[in-house]
């Protein structure tokens, strides 16, 4: 039976995540191996913030509010499809 790593299939939503603070912690949780979802929708942060990781498939961007059903299940989608495809590829599941 093969354990997972938490990294490999830990997925972290980071909400304001392009703001000052927010970007902040998607730059760690990056650097460390988390798969980042960040929901913003720019009110006050800026896309310049994260857009180091855009194009990094670890991290992806949802503009929006989560108050919004379409940005929340936008942001579920992001996130389930590492899971399931880190899932995919174990020989235990």
């Amino acid at each position: 039976m093969r354990w997972f790593n938490v990294k490999e299939i830990f997925n972290v939503l980071v909400t304001s995540g392009a703001g000052f603070i927010g970007s902040h912690l998607v730059d760690r949780l990056v650097d460390m191996e988390y798969f980042v979802r960040v929901v913003d929708d720019l009110s006050s942060g800026s896309l310049e913030n994260v857009k180091s990781w855009l194009g990094n498939p670890r991290f992806g961007f949802v503009r929006g509010d989560l108050k919004d059903l379409a940005v929340a299940g936008e942001a579920v989608r992001l996130s389930c499809r590492e899971l399931l495809r880190s899932m995919a590829g174990s020989n235990s599941v």
